[in-house]
């Protein structure tokens, strides 16, 4: 409050703000709250309109007609956006129905995280699995290779060795010839002369 001498001390201008906030504290209203104005504003609208009837002496007579006064009212409340995001703010249900669902979004992008993390970690284990199965079928493709290989080569040789070894044999079984020194009675001679032995028959006689 404020201190007075007396009741015909004049009050300044700084001492009626002071006292009207003193006031406005007193009544539990904010100064904000004072100052933003009027929260709602309903407007209220009516409109009169005249119709003609038929009346019930109409038809052959054609007695008259009959008019009818109609008041419409309307009425239409205005809200002011800050206020209703001001109430919405200050709903602790509504804070607790966005706090869930803040947290049920969170937990739904981690399982999708962990989801996609394990499906690239099963393609990758799969890759891994393709890449060693492929290794191991080059290597015993290459071993099945290098073993025919040598096969090849030991048969290649076993066939030279027998051959060698038939060509040895057939020469061994071959008769051999003996060359004779020429002489000279060996010589052939011409037929009508007597040989040495009807020669030395006729020269001792029988």
């Amino acid at each position: 409050g404020l201190k007075f001498s007396s009741a015909d001390q004049e009050v300044s201008n700084a001492e009626k703000v002071k006292l009207l906030e003193h006031l406005r504290a007193s009544h539990g209203k904010k100064e904000s709250q004072i100052s933003r104005g009027p929260a709602q504003i309903t407007l209220k609208r009516k409109t009169v309109s005249e119709i003609t009837v038929a009346g019930a002496g109409s038809g052959r007579s054609g007695s008259g007609t009959k008019t009818i006064n109609v008041e419409v009212r309307q009425r239409k409340t205005y809200i002011k956006r800050s206020t209703v995001q001001e109430q919405i703010d200050n709903d602790p249900e509504r804070e607790e129905a966005q706090r869930l669902l803040n947290e049920s979004q969170l937990r739904r992008e981690q399982e999708e995280q962990e989801l996609r993390a394990a499906e690239e970690k099963r393609k990758q284990a799969e890759e891994e699995k393709r890449q060693a199965e492929q290794e191991a079928e080059r290597i015993a493709a290459e071993e099945e290779a290098a073993r025919v290989a040598a096969e090849e080569a030991v048969r290649a040789a076993e066939e030279e060795e027998r051959k060698r070894e038939e060509e040895k044999r057939g020469h061994e079984a071959k008769p051999k010839v003996k060359e004779r020194t020429p002489r000279f009675n060996d010589d052939p001679k011409p037929h009508g002369k007597h040989r040495p032995e009807e020669k030395r028959k006729g020269k001792h006689g029988v």
